[in-house]
C-alpha cells in the first residue's frame, strides 16, 4: 500500500498536477450546476480555483477568512450519500448542495486518509497539497453528517498535521470540532488534544 501511494504522489508531481487539476474543474462543474452565473463568477473571482498554493503568507491570509463550514447554503437540510470512488480529491467552496457522484462514501474517505497519511509522512507531498486534501475529506464528512469515529480520525490527523506546520488557523478550526465530538461521546484521542489545548492557552 505504501508503495502503491508513493508511486501516485511521484506520478501527480511529474505532470505538474494537470491531471488533478482537470478533475477538479469537472467537479466544480457538477458542484455548480444550476448555480446562478453571476455568483459563481463573484465567487470564482474571490477564491480562484481552490487550490492550496501559493506561498505561506497568502495561504494563511486565505485561511483566516475561512470557517469550518463556509457554504452558500444551509447543509443541515441535505443529507448526500456519497458514491465517488476517488481517492485524492481538492477542497473547494460549495455553492449548491453536491451530487452523491462527487462525494466519498466512507469506506472510500477512510481508504484516502490511510493513503494521505502515508504520503505525508514519506514526504512526498507538502503541506499545501496535504490540507487541500484534509479540507477535502473534512468537507465530504460534513456534507454526509458524519459524526463518527472517521471523521474524528480525519480531523485528528488534520490537527496534527497542521500543528507540525505551525497552521494555527486550521489546528483551533479541527480542535473545535474534535471538542464538539467528543463532547458528543465520540471516542478518539481525548488526552492527547487536550494537552494541545492547554498548552496552546498557556503560550
Amino acid at each position: 500500500m505504501e508503495e502503491a501511494a508513493q508511486a501516485s504522489a511521484t506520478s501527480y508531481a511529474l505532470t505538474g498536477g494537470n491531471k488533478a487539476k482537470k478533475g477538479k474543474q469537472a467537479l466544480q462543474a457538477q458542484y455548480t450546476a444550476g448555480v446562478d452565473d453571476g455568483k459563481s463568477a463573484q465567487r470564482a473571482r474571490r477564491f480562484g480555483n481552490g487550490h492550496a498554493q501559493g506561498g505561506a503568507q497568502q495561504w494563511h491570509r486565505r485561511q483566516q477568512d475561512e470557517p469550518d463550514s463556509d457554504d452558500d447554503f444551509d447543509l443541515g437540510s441535505v443529507v448526500v450519500v456519497g458514491t465517488c470512488t476517488q481517492l485524492e480529491k481538492s477542497y473547494f467552496r460549495l455553492t449548491a448542495a453536491p451530487s452523491p457522484s462527487v462525494v466519498r462514501s466512507p469506506a472510500i474517505l477512510a481508504q484516502a486518509l490511510k493513503q494521505l497519511v502515508i504520503m505525508y509522512r514519506a514526504g512526498t507531498v507538502n503541506y499545501f497539497y496535504v490540507c487541500d486534501q484534509f479540507k477535502g475529506m473534512r468537507q465530504d464528512c460534513t456534507v454526509q453528517h458524519l459524526r463518527n469515529e472517521l471523521a474524528v480520525q480525519v480531523y485528528e490527523a488534520h490537527a496534527r498535521c497542521s500543528l507540525e506546520y505551525g497552521d494555527m488557523a486550521e489546528f483551533n478550526q479541527c480542535q473545535a470540532q474534535l471538542a464538539a465530538m467528543y463532547g458528543e461521546g465520540l471516542s478518539g484521542c481525548q488526552a492527547e488534544f487536550l494537552a494541545y489545548r492547554l498548552l496552546y492557552h498557556t503560550v
